[in-house]
């Protein structure tokens, strides 16, 4: 029986634009610097260590609350607060594990009462201003650390584990759960190595997937 859901954030309960890319219009610099970064990480010319750092210097001296208003801006999978809801009567915990930036999964864990939230904040000074650096406490390719930290805080073992995600950046969070899953816009190379594919961008067609 799964005990325990864990969702990845961009792209997987978001659509289309990312919250990174998001606070680039915000701050105006897409064109100019984040697609540029983004480019060289897709063509490996960078790490994304050094492509989550290069972002975070960028947003810096803006107030963070910045994050939510772009986060307010995006586009989100139909059926979270309804599927979040049914998991939890159901005796489901719920968890995020993203790479995301935390002040945004935390906001989403709030809106959504998500107890559990694992993600990278960045650097802020005593005022809130954001000063350029992040801590990569999930790094993309390492979530199975977070994961096994988080299967021991709730005295779980892997069987009782559910993993939803949307790219091949999620394998290391699909390897510590009992049952892999993905979006439907997920990449073909991500649907054929998981247990279940969702079958439309609903997200309630997880409940049936997760309790039976």
């Amino acid at each position: 029986m799964i005990r325990l859901a864990v969702f990845d954030v961009d792209d997987t309960l978001t659509r289309e634009v990312s919250i990174w890319e998001q606070l680039y219009y915000e701050i105006g610099k897409w064109d100019t610097h984040g697609k540029i970064y983004l480019d060289q990480y897709f063509n490996g010319e960078i790490s994304w260590d050094e492509f989550a750092c290069l972002d975070a210097r960028e947003y810096a001296g803006h107030h963070q609350d910045i994050i939510v208003h772009a986060a307010q801006k995006l586009s989100y999978i139909n059926g979270i607060e309804e599927t979040f809801r049914t998991l939890r009567g159901r005796g489901v915990e719920i968890a995020f594990v993203s790479s995301t930036l935390y002040q945004f999964a935390a906001w989403l864990a709030e809106r959504f009462k998500v107890r559990h939230c694992y993600a990278n904040p960045l650097g802020t000074d005593e005022k809130g201003i954001l000063n350029g650096k992040i801590d990569l406490k999930v790094k993309a390719h390492s979530k199975d650390m977070v994961m096994r930290r988080l299967k021991k805080k709730l005295g779980l073992d892997t069987r009782q584990v559910a993993a939803v995600g949307d790219s091949l950046l999620d394998f290391s969070m699909f390897k510590e759960a009992g049952t892999s899953i993905c979006v439907a816009h997920a990449p073909d190379q991500v649907k054929q190595k998981v247990d279940h594919v969702l079958p439309s961008d609903d997200l309630t067609t997880l409940c049936a997937i997760i309790t039976g």
